[in-house]
This record gives C-alpha cells, structure tokens and sequence, in this order.
C-alpha cells in the first residue's frame, strides 16, 4: 500500500521523462544522483563492465554499500531492458517502505494497542520525511529498517533483552549486518545501542552475544575483503565525514583522521561540534515572516511572494533537520516529560518506559552523530541515521497517542493535510 502511495504521488507530476531524474526533481531541489547509485553498480555487474578505477564520478564501486545492488541485481534477469530504470525504482520503494514493517513489529512489541499502532503508522506514512526518502530511493531507510529489526529480536522495547536468545541474537546480528551492507549511517544508531547496553548492564548471555557477533562478522566479512582485496581503499564516506575530507584523497583514513584533529586549534573543533547541535534545529522562518512585512513593489519581476518563501522554508526544512521534520510530534517531548516528572496515567508507565529506551537509543546516536561528524553543521538528516529519525517519530507519536489521544487526532488531521 506504502509502496502504491509513494510511486504514485511522486509520478503524480512530470519532471523528467527518466524515472531517477524524476525521483531528484520532484519533491525538493533537484538532489544527486545517489538513488541511482545502486542501479548503476548492478547494471555493470550485470553486462560484465570494469567498476575500477571509478563506478561514478570519482566514487568507487567500495565506497557505497551493496545490499541494494545485490537485490536489485537479482531481479534484472527478469526486467526488459527499457523498463528497467522504472522496474528498479518501484523495486527500489518497496524496499525502502519495509519500515512500515519493522514499525508495525516494533510497536507489537511495546505492548501498545492497535489504534494506537494504527495511528502511529498513519502519521509516518503521511509525512515529508517517509514520502520523500521512500520514492528518492537512497538505501537509507532500509538500513534503519534492519535496525529496527534488531531491537525487536533483541526484545530492547520490552526491556528484557538480558534474556535474549542466542537464535534471537543471531537473527539481531544478521539484522545489524544487513543494515550497515545497506547503509553506513545506521553505524551511530549501532554504537548508541551498544552504549546503551554497556551502561546498562544488560548484556545478553554469552552464548547469545556469540550468537549474534557470528552472524555479524559472517555477513559484513564478505563486504570488507571487497573492499580492501578488490577495489581498495573503499575508505572516502568515512574521510568525508569523520575527517572533513571532500576532494579524493591518497593517504589512508587513520592519517586523515589525525591530521583533521591535530592541526587546526581545539577552540575550532569545539565550535564544529556546537554548529552540528544547531544544525539538528535548521534556521527559523524569520526571512520568509519578514517578507509579510515588506509592501510588494510594482512591477518588480523577481518579488518572492512571502508564502512561497515560507512553503520553501518548510520544504527544506523538512528534508534536512531532524527536529523540523518532527514538526508537530515535537509536542510529545513536553508530554513525556510531564508523564514522567507527575507520573500521570500511571497505568500506561509500562508503556512509557518503553518508549524511553527509545528515546535513550535515538538520542544518544543523535549525541554520538554529533561528536563525530567533522564538518560544521552537517548533521542534516541524510548525513546520519535514519533510524534515529524512525525510533523519534515511533515514540513521540506513541506518548501523544497514550496520554493525550484527542491532541493526537487533531496533529494527526493537520499532518494529512500539510504533508499529505
């Protein structure tokens, strides 16, 4: 259904005869062609072209993660040659909506009742953030898709995961694997996790943990004789990143790593980190406000009419900052926290208590992205994890919807009609 919705809206308006242009163009400003990546790798497996020096653009085929490649390789013998772009980008939403799955599961597991699964469903589904990066068909919410898998099979929502399983913590393990061969981001929702678990004491037993590191190691090993063995050094997403390289560059990511934080002075390096904590908030709609107050003039051609200017505020906004794609939802965190503070509804703590894991997860890797991220002020959201986003939106929607239901249905009606 997700998947229907989705492809349909985002070819409801021509903007390029070629399906992956049409992705970049139709929502936001036109964007790269990192949707198409994927497709590109497995079309020169497939007739058996060179993938060295370069896939594309000065990206080697090891610098992006190949779960997407490999399954949509699967599927070419199967497609027409002139239908193939279209095929892959259908193919390609329906992977990325599997977060509708890992949701649905991960609610179950919270104990929480159907309607408020159901409302929690309806508002992803009708929001910029999953339309937008659902039919821009980037592997990112399928990496953050596996996560969620794994905090379900770990049983993280139900605080019990002391006693997983080592068959549960095997399927975890598989669950993380496939979700850093999706995408590299999920790796600050990973070390958050396991930060949380540390911290807490709450590591399964032995047998479990062996259970799932096996799993790990037998699935991301594969991946990483690739991309040291066949086409090295396959290290560019991590310079940039972490060490602020942009441009290709010869020495190995542990030189750049050190030469990013020993030269320039610590005064600087800290001013970074405080840009990456204001970029999760975005500007305000000050400049688009300001136009309200400034008399158009005649006959001027380029006057910005102030609600186009505050429509392209939103627009942007809510593709690239965290707590303004959240937009309503941000709301819960004051509930939350008065649900806690005044211990109201006391018959819903269970509830509550599981949505704070959550909330412990998704903020700390927040906290982690922010550390860690080299360049001022790139935290924008498809710089990190998806999955952080995904647990945000789960457990700020589940406290609206618990302990204030009627504010629930009244966000829920005005999120339909802004992003819907």
């Amino acid at each position: 259904m997700a998947t229907s919705l989705y492809t349909a809206a985002g070819f409801l308006y021509q903007h390029a005869e070629d399906p992956g242009e049409q992705a970049q163009e139709r929502f936001v400003d036109p964007l790269p062609l990192d949707n198409m990546i994927p497709y590109f790798f497995a079309d020169k497996v497939y007739r058996s072209q060179p993938v060295r020096p370069f896939l594309i653009e000065g990206w080697k085929s090891s610098d992006r993660t190949p779960l997407q490649t490999a399954i949509v390789l699967l599927q070419f013998p199967f497609w027409k040659a002139e239908n193939r772009e279209l095929n892959y980008q259908i193919l390609a939403t329906w992977l990325q909506c599997m977060w509708l799955a890992a949701v649905w599961l991960l609610l179950r597991s919270l104990s929480v009742d159907r309607r408020t699964a159901v409302i929690v469903c309806a508002f992803c589904i009708f929001s910029r953030l999953f339309l937008l990066n659902s039919f821009y068909v980037w592997p990112k919410l399928l990496s953050a898709s596996f996560f969620i898998l794994a905090l379900v099979a770990l049983r993280f929502g139900e605080g019990q995961i002391k006693r997983v399983t080592p068959m549960d913590a095997a399927l975890a393990g598989a669950a993380i694997g496939l979700a850093l061969l999706s995408h590299g981001g999920v790796a600050f929702s990973v070390i958050a996790l396991g930060i949380v678990v540390l911290v807490g004491r709450k590591i399964p037993p032995l047998g479990s943990v062996a259970a799932g590191a096996a799993l790990l190691v037998l699935l991301l090993m594969p991946w990483l004789i690739y991309q040291k063995r066949y086409d090295p050094p396959g290290d560019r997403l991590l310079k940039m990143h972490l060490a602020g390289v942009r441009e290709l560059d010869s020495r190995s990511f542990g030189q750049a790593l050190i030469a990013a934080y020993t030269q320039p002075k610590a005064s600087q390096i800290v001013e970074n980190r405080i840009e990456n904590v204001k970029a999760l908030f975005g500007p305000g709609p000050w400049a688009a406000l300001r136009l309200f107050r400034v008399p158009a003039q005649t006959g001027a051609a380029e006057q910005v009419s102030p609600w186009t200017a505050l429509l392209d505020w939103y627009k942007t906004g809510t593709f690239y900052y965290v707590f303004q794609t959240l937009g309503l939802l941000n709301l819960g965190f004051l509930v939350f926290l008065l649900a806690r503070v005044l211990s109201l509804k006391p018959e819903y703590s269970t509830v509550l208590a599981a949505v704070q894991r959550l909330f412990m997860v998704a903020l700390l890797s927040i906290a982690v992205w922010c550390l860690l991220m080299y360049v001022p002020g790139a935290t924008v959201i498809h710089q990190g994890s998806m999955a952080d986003v995904i647990l945000l939106f789960v457990a700020l929607t589940v406290t609206l919807a618990v302990m204030t239901p009627r504010l629930m249905y009244g966000l829920l009606s005005l999120q339909v009609l802004t992003d819907g």
